[in-house]
């Protein structure tokens, strides 16, 4: 994974190893390894953790490290904004930048045509948009379709056709909301309104038996609680 990662991005990188037993001669050899083939762009950050979980299911090709990138919040320096988390026998053919930059929390956004009063609006409510014509270009869930309606008191409508979408802005004919895996181009007709302050966002759920003894689901249970109370999403 490590010759193939260096091969195919040619930007600086912190590899952060979690492990509880490696020794220190071969995290020295490692680290001279990456030293040389990524012609010192990459530095190795030993992280030796405490193994939690040595009672959790394992084989022999299923080790307990498997596990450790459940607590790997607890090792990783604070000021991170993200990782990427890549299994050692991942071969890596493309650059990762476009992976490693991606939107991972799901963002919604409001097209709004550039001669309309709304386009001047910094964090507008959703209750602005009352009783416009509003198009959801898919694909989008139910659920959001269904929040927008109860927010917006509109007649929501669902395109799946970007050129309409076009249309209906260039023309002043409505609004168009899309996530950021549909989202339009740039354009001076419209103007793109971020609705990450409003109620379109999404909430985890989590449901498992009361009288459930494994100790891994604990483990995932309070890992999930703490990343709910930071304002990063991981």
């Amino acid at each position: 994974m490590l010759y193939s990662l260096f091969l195919t991005n040619d930007n600086d990188i912190n590899i952060y190893i979690l492990h509880s037993s490696i020794s220190d001669e071969d995290i020295k050899k490692l680290e001279n390894y990456i030293k040389d083939k990524s012609n010192s762009r990459a530095r190795l950050i030993n992280l030796k953790v405490v193994d939690e979980f040595k009672k959790a299911h394992t084989t022999f090709y299923y080790t307990s490290e498997m596990y450790f990138r459940l607590i790997a919040y607890k090792y990783l320096p604070a000021d991170l904004d993200r990782i990427l988390y890549l299994d050692p026998d991942t071969l890596i053919l493309n650059s990762l930048k476009n992976l490693y930059e991606s939107e991972f929390e799901e963002n919604y956004y409001m097209y709004v045509p550039k001669s309309h009063p709304l386009a001047m609006t910094v964090h507008p409510p959703l209750s602005q948009f009352t009783n416009q014509s509003l198009y959801c270009l898919e694909p989008m869930t139910s659920s959001i379709k269904s929040k927008l309606i109860e927010k917006t008191k509109a007649q929501v409508r669902m395109i799946s056709d970007m050129k309409l979408a076009q249309h209906i802005l260039s023309h002043n004919k409505g609004f168009i909301i899309s996530s950021q895996n549909s989202l339009l181009y740039d354009h001076v007709n419209w103007t793109k309104i971020p609705l990450n302050h409003t109620e379109l966002k999404r909430m985890l759920c989590v449901v498992m038996r009361k009288d459930n003894k494994k100790n891994d689901i604990n483990i995932a249970w309070n890992l999930i609680c703490t990343l709910l109370n930071k304002s990063t999403i991981y």
